[in-house]
């Protein structure tokens, strides 16, 4: 009997980059990532359909209209982060 495949899905592995300044909630960003698949599988959903299962590992990622963090951090006083309140 065959399986018919439901979903396929990308996980991301890893990576992560620094920005300089505060985000804030609802704001818009584009992230690009480049990388490779390094795991392809697939989990059975147990009626008669499987999940196509792919993990992204990025080797390159871009912030649009976001300036990188590449400066010695700044002292930020705990008030002054919203989320933290």
């Amino acid at each position: 009997m065959s399986k018919r495949i439901d979903q396929k899905i990308i996980k991301f592995k890893g990576g992560k980059i620094e920005v300089k300044d505060m985000l804030e909630m609802e704001d818009k960003i584009t992230i690009i990532l480049k990388g490779e698949i390094e795991f392809a599988g697939s989990k059975n959903n147990h009626d008669g359909s499987v999940n196509m299962i792919y993990e992204f590992k990025p080797e390159f990622i871009e912030v649009e209209d976001i300036e990188l963090d590449t400066e010695i951090r700044d002292e930020v006083p705990v008030e002054d982060i919203p989320f933290l309140r």
